[in-house]
């Protein structure tokens, strides 16, 4: 579960990105050739979901009637890949159209229709989600999202009255994964013993509310934010999303919750 500052992209910038996707998809075939309605793969849509949780949420992927394909690693991913699929045997291949860098992604599919297996021998990598080979898509999976962190019981108010304790960073954390995301970068990272300490203060330090928003419109959904990740080693919960949106814009996800935050600042952690 599944962080970009959000700019204005430059017309100049979106012409030239533009500019090199169209001679990039120029020079492998985009479209199948004499494709019909009748060639369709499927009927209908049909969508699977990675067997573990993506980034922020579920990692999908839906092929659909014509051969056509959407794939997106969660709802905290600014790229949802699409593009036309093609089958030889049992192996599909998702071929992207939407990058200014191509992109395929091998799959075995069963008879039913119904699972796919990843193949990592010819597919390239994704930013987020590291998929292994074997990694397996079902259209029975279903992940709620607070699997993204996974639910805790909540503390007793002798711990902490009031406040959601999964921001958190008690004196029993022995080590924190830390993930950041800036235009698409992600880095990651370990810190451990004394260098936790600044980032325990940060954390301890928060302060904010609770902040409801429509599916589809949450701080998550917007593009460019910049976003880290906590993951922590020890304790009782597993870590938090802080996300920043803008210097006095920034909001915390907390177990599927979203929290806006009253005095943002900065983490105060840095990539080796």
């Amino acid at each position: 579960m599944k962080k970009y500052i959000c700019i204005a992209l430059l017309g100049g910038a979106m012409l030239l990105s533009a500019c090199k996707a169209n001679a990039v998809n120029q020079e492998r075939e985009t479209t199948p050739t004499g494709f019909s309605a009748e060639d369709s793969y499927v009927s209908e849509s049909v969508t699977f979901v990675w067997e573990e949780v993506g980034f922020g949420g579920e990692f999908v992927i839906t092929l659909e009637p014509l051969n056509t394909f959407q794939m997106c690693e969660g709802p905290l991913s600014s790229t949802v890949y699409r593009g036309y699929f093609y089958v030889d045997g049992d192996v599909v291949t998702l071929r992207s159209a939407t990058s200014t860098e191509y992109k395929e992604f091998l799959f075995r599919i069963n008879d039913d229709k119904t699972e796919l297996t990843f193949i990592a021998d010819g597919s390239d990598e994704l930013p987020f989600c590291k998929l292994e080979d074997g990694a397996l898509f079902s259209t029975e999976f279903h992940h709620d999202d607070s699997e993204y962190w996974g639910k805790k019981d909540t503390p007793s108010d002798s711990e902490d009255p009031g406040k959601a304790i999964a921001a958190y960073i008690g004196d029993d954390v022995t080590g924190v994964k830390i993930t950041h995301v800036l235009m698409g970068q992600l880095t990651e990272w370990n810190i451990e013993g004394n260098d936790i300490e600044d980032l325990r203060l940060w954390a301890n330090g928060l302060e904010y509310e609770l902040r409801e928003f429509e599916d589809g419109n949450t701080p998550g959904d917007e593009e460019g934010q910049e976003a880290y990740w906590f993951e922590l080693t020890g304790g009782d919960y597993p870590g938090f999303d802080y996300i920043i949106c803008g210097p006095d814009d920034c909001y915390l996800l907390i177990e599927s919750d979203w929290y806006v935050v009253k005095n943002p600042s900065d983490p105060p952690v840095k990539a080796p």
